[in-house]
């Protein structure tokens, strides 16, 4: 979770890059609620924050590869099992 304080440290520039970046983030991505859980506006409007604050300077294209975001009412653990050779 983001802290105010982390917001509040930023330079303006620096903010209104995180506030474009937000939108352009919610323009061009899907947030999915699942499984019954009911996603609100503000909701959406943080995990964008808290996904884009880690990009700001690289940019939106550095989530070029996926176009959706599903949230949970709990843990999310996957049924696909990837093995990886062990050196």
């Amino acid at each position: 979770m983001i802290r105010k304080a982390e917001l509040q440290s930023l330079r303006s520039v620096e903010k209104a890059q995180l506030r474009q970046l937000t939108t352009l983030f919610l323009r061009h991505k899907t947030i999915t609620d699942a499984r019954g859980f009911q996603l609100t506006d503000e909701m959406r409007l943080v995990i964008a924050v808290q996904a884009t604050l880690p990009i700001l300077k690289l940019g939106l294209g550095y989530y070029s590869n996926w176009i959706e975001v599903i949230i949970y009412p709990g843990a999310f653990v996957s049924a696909i099992t990837i093995l990886t050779p062990t050196v």
